[in-house]
């Protein structure tokens, strides 16, 4: 229900953005942002964690009525992240392209833009906010346009992150061109978290893939089990923002 209602609100506000900031004004800029940056910083030895910014979800609500997003990010460069994951969704998870850009002009660590990307117009504005990677959701794009989207990201410099949920998705995200895959626990049905198939999906995932596991990490401890299903990185985002010091709990994960 949750994803439905996502996406047909995101095809009107499309079309409303693309009114404030036509294609053609942004689709030839460059940007001194590489996609490359982000995948190397998640090649690093330890525990290598995307930590994300956003200020309320559709099963949550808000997170916190004093939400800082640059306090976070100061937060969590001084923790240890190896990047920065910032929610530009607006009716639901109450970001905006606009803070996402405000924050690429405050640190130097990739940044990795979440959304639902459903048109190529996306891809373009990402390059123009500085984006150093982009999120694919495979649940909510066809083959051919997914691999369509990656390889104009690529283009663009921007890496290409695909998300996936089932073993039939995973198969879709491994022959689509992309060399990063995150395996999301929560549904976006039901946003209801199931570890067990998370660390099932990433074992299947072959060698050569940077994976990433993503939602309901709690602790190291989850961590730890999750590096043994076979992750490479940890995205973590409402354990972060709820905790007293973010700054504090990274470092105990990082350290």
């Amino acid at each position: 229900m949750f994803l439905e209602e996502i996406v047909e609100k995101k095809r009107a506000y499309l079309e409303e953005r693309k009114k404030v900031l036509p294609l053609s004004s942004i689709e030839t800029v460059s940007t001194e942002f590489s996609g490359d940056i982000f995948y190397q910083n998640l090649k690093k030895s330890g525990i290598n964690i995307i930590a994300e910014i956003k200020k309320a979800s559709p099963s949550k609500g808000i997170f916190s009525e004093d939400f800082d997003a640059l306090s976070l990010l100061r937060q969590y460069e001084k923790g240890g992240a190896r990047a920065i994951s910032i929610l530009t969704e607006k009716d639901f998870f109450l970001g905006s392209p606009e803070v996402f850009c405000e924050l690429r002009e405050k640190t130097t660590l990739p940044l990795l833009r979440k959304d639902f990307v459903i048109d190529e117009y996306q891809i373009y504005e990402s390059a123009y906010l500085g984006a150093n990677a982009i999120l694919f959701i495979v649940r909510i794009l066809e083959p051919e346009q997914l691999s369509d989207y990656i390889s104009l990201a690529r283009e663009l410099d921007i890496a290409p992150l695909v998300e996936v949920h089932d073993e039939e998705e995973l198969g879709t995200a491994l022959s689509s061109g992309t060399d990063i895959i995150g395996v999301n626990s929560r549904d976006l049905k039901t946003f209801k978290v199931n570890r067990e198939k998370m660390e099932k999906l990433l074992s299947l995932i072959p060698t050569g893939f940077l994976k990433i596991a993503e939602s309901g990490i709690q602790d190291k401890e989850d961590m730890l089990e999750l590096r043994r299903a076979g992750a490479d990185v940890f995205l973590v985002g409402e354990t972060l923002i709820k905790s007293k010091s973010p700054e504090r709990l990274l470092k105990s994960w990082t350290t």
